[in-house]
């Protein structure tokens, strides 16, 4: 249940933002928050992260559904009942979503953030698929330790002899 309120928060609020934007900014306008480090930066995206795929919009929405029903199916197996999981799931897809409905509506995606010592212009959605995949990464190394300092983890063949 968490997985589904997450996700639809995390669309809700990058749909919230975005909105926001488009109606108070011009594309390609700018506005300092933070002058020097913090921006808020109106453009589209005609591609993906770091202008990969750049015009590619329905293979790009395909793979995401792709990616979301993996998500979707990997989240019910990867610990089922735990909080955290519901969480980082819910965090990715729920950002999946926010860009997908741009590629759909839009053809592309808009962007808004825009730290002046990162060198692209990003948005919510994407912030919060990047710290979901920190959020799994941080989830593998616990149990990988927490594995180890039970000894259930087997042990690594020795490949000194190969």
């Amino acid at each position: 249940m968490l997985f589904w309120i997450v996700a639809l928060a995390v669309w809700f609020i990058d749909r919230a933002l975005k909105v926001w934007v488009v109606g108070h900014f011009v594309l390609g306008e700018s506005a300092a928050l933070i002058p020097g480090f913090f921006h808020v930066s109106y453009i589209l995206n005609p591609g993906a992260a770091f202008g990969l795929l750049t015009g590619h919009t329905g293979l790009l929405a395909i793979l995401s559904c792709a990616i979301l029903a993996g998500l979707f199916f990997l989240q019910r197996s990867w610990g089922r009942g735990q909080w955290r999981v519901g969480l980082i799931f819910g965090m990715i897809c729920g950002g999946a979503l926010g860009n997908l409905y741009d590629r759909l509506t839009l053809g592309q995606v808009v962007d808004f953030i825009d730290v002046q010592i990162w060198p692209y212009i990003f948005n919510f959605a994407d912030s919060m698929i990047v710290l979901g995949i920190i959020g799994i990464l941080m989830d593998l190394f616990v149990k990988e330790r927490r594995e180890r300092a039970t000894g259930r983890l087997d042990e690594q063949p020795d490949r000194t002899n190969l």
